[in-house]
């Protein structure tokens, strides 16, 4: 089911104490409005008349039971909370896709990759060997936006303005098919950068 309530938050702007709506969970096939509004990003915000927009955190639980698929948002991210999340998923007997994620961000992007009929641990991959590929900092955040025919378009935060850019559909394909033996198994729920690069110490080095 789809959990939304009520929660009293003071703005850290100007102080003022009001109430947000405060979505926890949400089911595409009973609530599929909540989905288009996490989608366009308009869930768990503190929007306040003095100008002030505060995203609030939240273990927000997406579930598209058509596609048995569940995902959850984990705000702490450190390895105890992500535990305990992955062992929720197996107290409720979860089965299907599953998948853990630090942020609404995250959340965003794994629904748009899926919908789009993609794998997300080759969009990882992709996603690190284009930020290998264009130079600078590594740490820099990009993210699969969607699919035009035969190209995949993301965007990346460098400084102020986020860029968008695309790449030819064929790279998803060949990374795919060239990393096969790295799909992760139904215990790994954690896939994104991180999982990247410990499943790239698992690639054979390529003789001399």
């Amino acid at each position: 089911m789809s959990i939304v309530s009520k929660v009293r938050v003071s703005c850290p702007g100007c102080g003022a104490e009001q109430d947000c709506e405060f979505v926890q969970s949400i089911n595409t096939k009973l609530s599929p409005a909540l989905r288009e509004r996490l989608l366009k990003g308009e869930l768990n915000f503190l929007a306040c008349a003095c100008g002030e927009r505060v995203r609030l955190a939240s273990n927000l639980l997406f579930h598209d039971p058509d596609a048995q698929f569940l995902c959850q948002v984990v705000p702490a991210g450190n390895d105890a909370a992500m535990t305990q999340a992955a062992s929720a998923f197996h107290a409720m007997g979860a089965t299907g896709t599953l998948r853990l994620v630090r942020s609404e961000i995250a959340l965003i992007e794994k629904v748009k990759i899926r919908e789009a009929g993609f794998e997300d641990w080759v969009i990882e991959l992709a996603k690190v060997l284009l930020l290998a590929s264009l130079g600078g900092d590594l740490d820099r955040v990009v993210l699969f936006e969607r699919a035009e025919a035969d190209s995949l378009v993301w965007v990346m935060f460098d400084g102020a303005a986020p860029t968008g850019f695309s790449t030819p559909r064929i790279m998803y394909d060949n990374l795919r098919r060239q990393h096969a033996a790295l799909r992760p198994t139904a215990d790994e729920l954690r896939i994104d950068r991180v999982w990247v690069a410990e499943a790239m110490r698992r690639i054979p080095a390529t003789p001399k």
